[in-house]
């Protein structure tokens, strides 16, 4: 929610940077259909999204504010937030261990995914005619849990990564 928050004020205070020569504000939000597909483990084996724990397709939102200025040496910046959220409920087909749990084959188990993706992007467009090209390096924050439950067990693996 702080996210949301700061990218709301960054789009509101966009007109006065519409007063600096030389620099464009430039920002929005959008929604996608995703679907939660691959692994995940915690321990030995891998658990299938979709086979294992029944995720279909999702609603998913996402925020960005962007600056871009005429100054060659200073990189222009883009900020995005990412809010990915889902559940979804499954009877289990086989025996594996999550996070030291052991869920059993053949109980129902309720699954619960949420991450909140910061990404920064700081890029030089080197290129800006009929062809613009932008070349820079993303930094992206990943916090988030998995929660699993079901009658006899219940686990949630925490999740709190930075990539380039």
């Amino acid at each position: 929610m702080k996210r949301i928050s700061l990218l709301a004020a960054g789009l509101l205070a966009a007109p006065l940077a519409w007063s600096a020569p030389g620099i464009a504000v430039y920002g929005g939000g959008y929604s996608w259909d995703t679907e939660f597909e691959g692994t995940v483990a915690s321990g030995g084996e891998d658990i299938d999204m979709q086979d294992d724990l029944g995720f279909e397709e999702a609603n998913q939102q996402v925020l960005y504010l962007g600056v871009e200025h005429a100054v060659p040496l200073i990189p222009n910046v883009r900020v995005r937030s990412l809010d990915l959220s889902d559940d979804a409920s499954n009877r289990l087909q086989r025996t594996f261990v999550f996070n030291g749990q052991l869920f059993v084959a053949n109980t129902k188990v309720e699954t619960d995914i949420d991450l909140d993706i910061l990404d920064g992007t700081l890029y030089y467009t080197p290129l800006d005619n009929a062809l613009k090209v932008n070349l820079g390096l993303t930094v992206r924050k990943i916090e988030g849990s998995i929660s699993l439950d079901n009658l006899l067990v219940s686990t949630t693996k925490n999740f709190d990564e930075t990539l380039p």
